[in-house]
């Protein structure tokens, strides 16, 4: 009886978190969209799984095996909403009707049981695993596949948007959606946890118990970052576009002499005028300055330092810092302070970015200074 307490409260619960968030403004609407679509069908799944419970699919026998079509959709949705999240663009086109061939399956899976004997829906209804084991095994294998495949493809768009914006921005507090990436693997394994254990003891009881309750909570938690969650890239917003002219600016071809030119003025003119002390400092604001291109900057700061914009610039600033706290006329300055002072917009970002190319925190600096 429980399950069916259960299944009502988190039908409607998810369908109503849906509803919020398609209607809400939000600077990251589309994204917020995807999600109210995620949240839609997997409350359509849960409004089927209530029928099967509640024994009411003898007169809603039409919706049963609905729920695998959704489940197979939700992979799809989740890698769009991944995409919008990390501001990518999404071109709509036909080549985009390959995400829904995977659907293909479930549609003509829920086709043919329609078309079965009533009394064969009946028994399928009654205890599927054991009535029809091999279909069950196949339809799990299936969707958690398909789950698996779209959480691996989101995954490795979050590590290559982690590093584009390590080649576009010299601070990324707030923006480098490391929550993103721990969700996937979360989602992996919880996954890969419930795959094996349908796999091994076939029970639907199992997935219904264990396996819905612990993905309704990680939904829940997606919610909780949509309406929580700032405007990503602030005031320095971009468009992360990783179609085909991206590419071609990636196989620019400088001659070495370009390069060494572009970089000796480059690092000339960071030294004199000091640009990192700007804390929100972008490469297309420094492009600007030198009279550039930034992928042309870009590719220059890439071949020459053998790492990204956001290394370049982090580097000056903590060599900044570190003059600062040895200079005595920055006595009565806090440690913070002289963070801020050398171009680090906040204290934890200061004493992170300061360890991770020192090796020591900016207090065990000061401590070694006086030793």
């Amino acid at each position: 009886m429980w399950i069916n307490y259960l299944g009502i409260c988190t039908t409607f619960g998810f369908l109503f978190l849906a509803v919020i968030l398609f209607v809400k403004p939000s600077q990251i609407m589309t994204a917020n969209r995807f999600l109210a679509l995620i949240l839609f069908l997997f409350g359509c799944m849960q409004f089927v799984m209530l029928i099967w419970h509640a024994k009411l699919y003898q007169y809603l026998m039409f919706l049963i095996s609905s729920d695998f079509i959704f489940l197979t959709l939700i992979g799809t949705v989740f890698y769009h909403y991944v995409l919008s999240m990390l501001h990518f663009k999404i071109n709509w086109n036909y080549k985009k009707l390959i995400h829904l061939v995977p659907v293909i399956f479930p549609i003509t899976y829920y086709i043919y049981f329609q078309c079965r004997p009533f009394n064969e829906q009946l028994l399928y209804c009654l205890n599927g695993y054991k009535h029809y084991p091999v279909i069950c095994s196949y339809m799990n294998t299936w969707a958690i596949s398909l789950w698996i495949f779209y959480l691996v493809l989101s995954f490795r768009k979050v590590q290559q948007y982690q590093k584009m914006i390590k080649n576009n921005f010299s601070e990324l507090k707030g923006i480098n959606m490391s929550w993103i990436k721990n969700f996937i693997l979360v989602f992996l394994a919880v996954l890969l946890s419930i795959g094996v254990a349908l796999t091994i003891f076939s029970s639907e009881y199992l997935n219904e118990v264990i396996g819905l309750p612990t993905i309704s909570f990680l939904y829940i938690f997606l919610f909780y970052k949509a309406i929580t969650h700032p405007l990503i890239l602030n005031n320095y917003y971009i468009i992360l576009d990783d179609s085909s002219s991206t590419e071609t600016k990636q196989k620019l071809k400088l001659s070495e002499d370009e390069v060494q030119t572009s970089f000796l003025r480059l690092v000339d003119y960071v030294e004199k005028t000091k640009p990192f002390l700007a804390s929100r400092l972008t490469i297309k604001d420094l492009a600007k300055q030198l009279g550039v291109r930034d992928y042309i900057l870009s590719k220059v700061i890439n071949e020459k330092t053998g790492s990204n914009f956001y290394t370049f610039i982090n580097t000056y600033r903590v060599e900044e810092a570190k003059k600062k706290l040895s200079n005595n006329q920055y006595k009565h300055f806090s440690i913070e302070a002289i963070g801020k002072e050398s171009g680090f917009n906040s204290s934890s970002c200061f004493f992170e970015v300061f360890k991770k190319f020192c090796g020591k925190t900016p207090k065990e600096f000061c401590e070694n200074l006086n030793n």
